[in-house]
């Protein structure tokens, strides 16, 4: 149980906090802490436009992972005390296995908040390096256009092309619609992205490639406002756009009581 929550939470990255509080009122601060910073809305756009809302967004990140954190340690004890007490007779089973039970609710909700910090730093990230970038490194971004659809074949072609030539898989960072490109208003489904500077010999090889092939890419040189995250060659057309960004996180799952 010990190394799942390691696993979960970076606990190294915390190792300076205080002796934790086992206390009931303890437990239901950050709970409250959790419901007010997985599900509060904060957008991509609200992000870009103003720095204090980065800062916002860097600070419930950090307490989201904290709280959560704390709270399976605190159940984590309660598991130890639980099993303890069970086999000396002082607890009924079923107290164990609501314990355990209760625990795997609160690994989930650590899901929620291991995904959701992710994602607001790397916005926050993002919208720091399109703010810094200012007018330096010449054009941000190359586009090709191609009427070629960008099809599951089409990607195989590519991908082993790619491993003929330097020997090793194309880095693929994401393919089709995932939770980040939602966070920034992006329909990003029959899309992919690979984790390659559109400078870089195997970038300018790859680019050279899919012209070759008349299959339509984007090459962003750096993090670019509500579009790029940062450096990285997209394949296929261009993503659309919702009306608004969704928040990266829209279900809620509460877990503990």
């Amino acid at each position: 149980m010990r190394l799942i929550c390691l696993a979960l939470l970076a606990v190294s990255a915390f190792a300076d906090e205080p002796v934790l509080d086992l206390s009931p009122e303890a437990d239901q601060h950050d709970d409250i802490v959790l419901q007010n910073t997985l599900y509060v809305s904060i957008t991509a756009d609200d992000i870009y436009r103003n720095e204090s809302v980065q800062d916002l967004a860097q600070l419930q990140a950090e307490e989201m992972m904290k709280a959560s954190k704390r709270r399976m340690d605190r159940q984590e004890k309660r598991i130890e005390t639980l099993k303890e007490q069970v086999e000396q007779g002082k607890a009924a089973p079923a107290e164990l296995t609501a314990a355990i039970q209760e625990m795997n609710r609160r690994i989930e909700v650590s899901y929620l908040a291991l995904s959701r910090a992710s994602i607001l730093q790397e916005i926050v990230r993002s919208a720091q390096a399109e703010r810094n970038r200012g007018t330096k490194g010449g054009r941000a971004m190359e586009r090709y256009d191609s009427a070629r659809p960008f099809t599951p074949s089409v990607l195989r072609s590519v991908e082993t092309a790619y491993l003929r030539r330097f020997g090793r898989p194309l880095p693929i960072s994401a393919q089709g619609d995932t939770a980040l490109h939602r966070a920034l208003g992006l329909d990003h489904s029959g899309r992919v992205d690979v984790a390659i500077h559109p400078d870089s010999p195997e970038g300018i090889w790859l680019r050279k490639f899919l012209e070759s092939q008349h299959i339509p890419y984007y090459g962003f040189r750096t993090a670019m406002l509500g579009s790029a995250t940062a450096p990285h060659i997209h394949m296929g057309p261009g993503s659309v756009r919702y009306r608004s960004a969704k928040p990266p996180i829209v279900a809620r799952t509460t877990g503990a009581q």
